[in-house]
């Protein structure tokens, strides 16, 4: 029996992720995510789409003296994406201490229609190419230290009973913190809202889980805290304030100001009430302009955040519209050795995917896809595999240039002789995937006002070296517009399910 997944599903599906994740239930997410992502397959192969039978190109047909090639068979239409059978004759494979690689001349992306065309014209010429490889950081790079604060109880030595910091409510940590209510858990830490008794006020205390991974990751976190907030005022650049860290009973605990929700679940909770929609092009323009006042910091330390996300944007004031960026337990400096493996999916720049060289402007990429989403409720690249997600990412800002394919040394994993993008799936075989062009604009971002199209449309600029900086975002025409005040009172919510229900512990 076939059932037919529903955006119901998808969506249902994505809560259940978000769930497992926010646990740390990091097992049971990848079953899941696998599980979900077998069906999702299971269904491109059994779902022949009637609007799009098989095709054959006309050129390919009328050509005298040419044999027609094989029709591509079309799967699925979603996402902004067609999806195929592929053949093998179409893909390449990388050779010589110089890569020769396809001369890319439409560059990446090309239409399902124009596919076949675009075979036929093209006779495969290789160029040799240097794809680009991860640079070691420097050797003479100055040393640096910090002193850590460690807590213990007098006349007790060993290790704790409990592997985990127990949460409850009135529960002192440090001899100063007391403990108020739960609010979040994610695989690395969780959050309490707590009272700092010595300065009488509330604060937000990040509990890092007892991992030697996670504390050493902590500590950079630390590291990096402390520099943003020794070299600029917090409130002023946008970012959140470290007021205190220390070691306690076997964990790295972080102290920060006290924020509210994170835009992903406000946005989420604005739109389940069917109220007012909070996200106004006033508060697009405000949000956009304290994010990048916090990216136009980090990026003059020569930090990159590497996680830029609904999720790590929170609400300091909802009517005011003022935000803070926050974590930065995965936010890295120019001068690192660079991971190939940084920013969530929905949010990943291209250059991450195809394995180019990257700097400051993958947050950028993460901006534009950010307010895109904010508008519309809809996450504007879709993430069931990467090449599905290229070919998303073509749909939207058009074909990716060449001089990005020959520089990206996974392109050859996802990048057909042609220009077309492919994966390999378990229960179908070679599939290829092409952008659906044209996709109404309103669809896609929300808004179809021309200086805020203009000034998203430049943060997901495709070619990395082109991408502007966020300087030069802040003095973009959209910035200065009079779109009215971005001050109100929020739209009327529900409480919280937490709330609700008087939760003060960590659920079990």
């Amino acid at each position: 029996m076939i059932f037919k997944l529903s955006q119901a599903d998808t969506e249902k599906a994505k809560e259940v992720m978000a769930f497992l994740r926010s646990f740390g239930m990091t097992q049971c997410l990848k079953l899941f995510t696998e599980q979900w992502e077998l069906l999702l397959k299971q269904q491109m192969e059994t779902e022949v789409v009637e609007a799009k039978p098989e095709v054959q190109s006309p050129l390919a047909s009328q050509a005298d003296g040419i044999a027609p090639s094989q029709p591509l068979r079309v799967l699925s239409i979603k996402y902004r994406v067609v999806t195929s059978l592929g053949t093998e004759d179409d893909l390449w494979q990388p050779s010589g201490s110089n890569f020769l690689a396809p001369a890319f001349p439409a560059g990446a992306g090309v239409p399902f229609d124009a596919y076949e065309e675009v075979k036929r014209k093209d006779s495969v010429r290789l160029v040799p190419t240097k794809p680009y490889f991860k640079e070691p950081p420097p050797s003479n790079l100055p040393l640096d230290s910090f002193n850590l604060r460690v807590v213990f109880e007098s006349g007790k030595t060993g290790f704790e009973e409990e592997k985990e910091l127990v949460i409850s409510v009135d529960s002192l940590v440090a001899g100063r913190y007391q403990m108020l209510q739960f609010l979040d858990s994610a695989a690395f830490s969780r959050t309490v809202r707590c009272m700092d008794l010595k300065e009488d006020r509330e604060v937000c205390l990040k509990i890092i889980r007892n991992s030697k991974d996670f504390f050493d990751q902590s500590l950079d976190e630390i590291k990096l805290l402390k520099l943003i907030n020794a070299s600029g005022d917090a409130d002023e650049n946008c970012v959140v304030k470290m007021l205190d860290f220390f070691y306690f009973k076997e964990h790295m605990c972080i102290v920060t100001e006290l924020l509210r929700d994170n835009l992903y679940r406000f946005s989420k909770f604005n739109r389940e009430e069917e109220t007012e929609l909070y996200f106004t092009l006033p508060r697009l323009q405000a949000t956009a302009k304290q994010v990048l006042t916090g990216l136009r910091f980090l990026h003059s330390l020569d930090l990159i955040h590497s996680d830029l996300k609904p999720e790590n944007i929170l609400i300091k004031s909802y009517s005011r519209c003022a935000v803070k960026i926050v974590d930065f337990g995965s936010s890295c400096f120019l001068t690192d050795n660079l991971s190939s493996y940084v920013q969530s999916r929905c949010y990943r720049a291209p250059e991450v995917i195809l394995g180019c060289k990257y700097d400051s402007g993958i947050d950028i990429w993460s901006l534009g896809a950010i307010l895109a989403e904010l508008a519309t409720g809809n996450v504007l690249f879709e993430n069931t595999s990467l090449p599905q997600m290229l070919a998303s990412i073509a749909s939207v800002c058009k074909e990716l240039p060449s001089n990005m394919l020959h520089e990206g040394r996974n392109t050859y994993h996802y990048v057909t002789k042609y220009g077309a993008f492919y994966e390999c799936c378990e229960n179908m075989g070679l599939v290829f995937h092409y952008p659906v062009p044209d996709t109404p604009i309103k669809e896609l971002f929300g808004y179809d006002d021309p200086l805020y199209l203009d000034f998203v449309r430049s943060c997901l600029t495709l070619d990395h070296r082109k991408r502007p900086t966020a300087e030069e975002l802040l003095k973009h025409p959209f910035m200065h517009h009079d779109y009215g005040s971005a001050y109100s009172e929020p739209p009327p919510l529900k409480k919280k399910v937490a709330e609700a229900d008087g939760m003060g512990t960590e659920p079990q």
